[in-house]
């Protein structure tokens, strides 16, 4: 979550250290990465430093349900935040923290496993926003949450677009 919080707030979060393969070392994916995907050893970059950070930020934007080990999904809980910006709260960097939170992949397969699951609880899954794993980017998502809760009123539709600009 703390690298989460660093990449939200646009905080450096340190160097990778990086080397083509050539074809000369053996390497495995990134962890979480679906079983069958291959890459050419010599089309590969072979990570030296910054494995961690790689397969923190791999799992929360990319990670699949169908991957092994998949432990569960990272929200961003914009309701919370929407709910706080709309009292007049200026949420910055330092509390950015508080809206981050991880469900265990049973929970999130069964209990938030649709666009319109995480839009009635509020919560923007992470990998939308470099794909469309349920049917459904991130633009598309913040869309339908504002169409929902304004509820056909012009001017809460509104209201509800800049809080999504902002988060954008």
């Amino acid at each position: 979550v703390k690298l989460l919080v660093s990449l939200f707030n646009g905080y450096p979060i340190g160097s990778l250290l990086l080397m083509e393969n050539n074809d000369n070392y053996e390497y495995r994916l990134i962890d979480g990465v679906p079983d069958g995907q291959t890459v050419p050893a010599a089309e590969t970059l072979l990570v030296l430093d910054g494995q961690q950070r790689l397969t923190a930020c791999y799992r929360a934007f990319v990670g699949s349900i169908s991957a092994p080990r998949y432990p569960g999904r990272y929200y961003f809980m914009y309701g919370e935040f929407v709910k706080r910006m709309r009292g007049g709260e200026d949420l910055d960097g330092s509390n950015i923290e508080d809206f981050f939170l991880f469900i265990k992949a049973g929970r999130a397969m069964g209990e938030i496993n649709t666009t319109a699951d995480e839009i009635s609880k509020g919560l923007f899954p992470l990998d939308i926003i470099f794909g469309e794993p349920r049917g459904s980017n991130y633009s598309d998502w913040l869309s339908r949450y504002n169409f929902n809760m304004s509820r056909g009123d012009q001017a809460e539709y509104q209201a509800y677009a800049k809080i999504a600009a902002r988060f954008q």
